[in-house]
């Protein structure tokens, strides 16, 4: 079929701006915005080809995660620890970043902020 995309897809929406989707990792993802231009979303499509060639591909969706849900993921994908040391990082997320940075999104959560936590403990 001539023109099709080899990475991605564009699609028209019924407003008339462009939707630009693709798979990776077995999920799919769309882009954040619809575009006012056909070229624009396959301009996008084109940067996130890139990225991932060069292994500089984030999810989009990564930071949506509580920092707080991501530190009981991470600890509980460490079967290698050994248990004083569970009980010492269980210690310091509770008494330290918790409170700093459990509740917001970890999208949100600034190097400024990362940075005044640091300079203040």
């Amino acid at each position: 079929m001539a023109g099709r995309r080899h990475f991605g897809s564009v699609r028209k929406r019924e407003s008339g701006r462009w939707q630009a989707a693709y798979f990776h990792e077995g999920k799919r993802h769309a882009a954040p915005t619809t575009f006012a231009h056909k070229a624009d979303a396959q301009a996008f499509l084109s940067l996130i080809e890139a990225d991932i060639k060069r292994g500089g591909w984030v999810d989009p969706r990564a930071g949506q995660s509580l920092f707080a849900d991501y530190a009981a993921d991470w600890l509980a994908s460490r079967p290698d620890l050994r248990p004083r040391s569970v009980i010492v990082y269980r210690s310091l997320l509770a008494c330290h970043l918790l409170p700093a940075f459990g509740h917001p999104p970890i999208a949100e959560v600034t190097p400024a902020q990362v940075g005044g936590w640091v300079g203040g403990r």
